[in-house]
């Protein structure tokens, strides 16, 4: 008898903090490009990092936000925790 298992849906906070981590990969990634490429600024190539690295800090500061709102009551309650 094969036992199933049961997937609990991925939350947002989920979906919210695998997608920070991979951006900040993604940013940190095209900030090493963009020094390596450096020595040729009229290349094409250090065009497309640049704008990789811009675009994928608009989104990461997006999902900050989403970040902060989900994650608010935890937040809150640790800033009073701490301050107790």
């Amino acid at each position: 008898m094969k036992k199933e298992t049961i997937r609990k849906p991925s939350s947002k906070r989920a979906k919210v903090a695998i997608g920070l981590f991979i951006l900040l990969i993604l940013i940190i990634i095209s900030a090493i490009m963009i020094e390596i490429k450096e020595d040729d600024p009229q290349s094409f190539s250090i065009h497309v990092w640049k704008a990789l690295h811009v675009v994928c800090g608009m989104v990461f500061t997006v999902y900050i936000i989403f970040h902060l709102t989900y994650n608010w009551k935890v937040f809150r309650n640790h800033l009073i925790r701490k301050n107790k």
